[in-house]
C-alpha cells in the first residue's frame, strides 16, 4: 500500500513539476482562428515603421503544395516572419488571403504593443473540407437585421 501511495506521489509531483516549466511560446500570439502550427522564435523580431509594415519586405511564393496540410490544400499557407522579411507561401490565392488576414492581425498586435512583429513561422489550413456557420435562432434572439449583417459579413469573408 505504502508503495502506491509513493508512486501516486512521484507521478502528481512530476506532473506538476512538467506543467509548472513548460514554456508556451504562443502565449502573447492571440490570432483567430488560431492557426494549425505556430513556432515562434522571439530573439527575431521585425520592427514596424510608424506602425506600418513596409511593402518591401514581403515576398509572395507560389508553392505547389504545403506538405503538413492533408486537406484543402488551395487554402494553405505558411506564413514566416523573420527580422528582416516575411514570406507567404500559398498554393492558391485562397491560401494568401488567409495567410493576408494573419499577418493584419499580427500587424495590429504590434500597433498596439512594442511595434515589432516576433519572429513566426506559421502553417496554416483549414480543419475542415466545408467552412460553414450556424446561428442557433431560437437561443439567440437577434434582429433579422443584424443576422443580414452578419451574413453579408461571412460573404465577404
Amino acid at each position: 500500500m505504502k508503495l502506491n501511495s509513493n508512486l501516486l506521489f512521484i507521478i502528481f509531483s512530476l506532473s506538476g513539476l512538467l506543467s509548472c516549466t513548460k514554456e508556451n511560446n504562443n502565449k502573447t500570439l492571440q490570432l483567430l482562428p488560431m492557426p494549425q502550427n505556430v513556432e515562434v522564435n522571439r530573439s527575431q523580431k521585425l520592427q514596424l515603421k510608424n506602425g506600418e509594415l513596409a511593402p518591401s519586405v514581403i515576398s509572395i511564393k507560389n508553392v505547389s503544395s504545403i506538405p503538413e496540410a492533408s486537406i484543402n490544400q488551395e487554402e494553405a499557407y505558411r506564413l514566416i516572419v523573420t527580422s528582416d522579411s516575411v514570406i507567404i507561401e500559398a498554393t492558391d490565392d485562397k491560401g494568401l488571403y488567409w495567410a493576408n488576414q494573419t499577418l493584419n492581425q499580427l500587424i495590429l498586435q504590434a500597433k498596439n504593443s512594442q511595434q515589432s512583429i516576433p519572429g513566426v513561422v506559421i502553417t496554416d489550413w483549414p480543419a475542415f473540407r466545408v467552412r460553414g456557420f450556424m446561428h442557433d435562432v431560437g437561443r439567440s434572439y437577434i434582429s433579422v437585421e443584424e443576422l443580414k449583417k452578419q451574413r453579408k459579413i461571412m460573404e465577404e469573408s
